[in-house]
């Protein structure tokens, strides 16, 4: 089974809310919906979350939700 993500239009909404140490560009859409970091955690999405804000300064300005079927291999 392959990998299925689902997002309201809320993924394309980040921001930058603060300056970070990092110039570092992030694939926001890519990252949430198909990276697997964090992958051995039911906190996957927060913890990424976590790291947009913290690490890349970014935050969702509109309301995201996202179902991710994540499929075995």
């Amino acid at each position: 089974m392959k990998d299925v993500s689902i997002a309201t239009d809320g993924i394309l909404s980040f921001t930058k809310i603060k300056k970070t140490d990092t110039e570092e560009k992030i694939d926001i859409p890519q990252y949430l919906m198909t990276e697997r970091s964090f992958i051995d955690t039911d906190e996957m999405l927060n913890r990424k979350l976590k790291k947009l804000e913290h690490y890349y300064g970014l935050k969702p300005t509109d309301d995201l939700a996202m179902i991710r079927m994540i499929g075995s291999y």
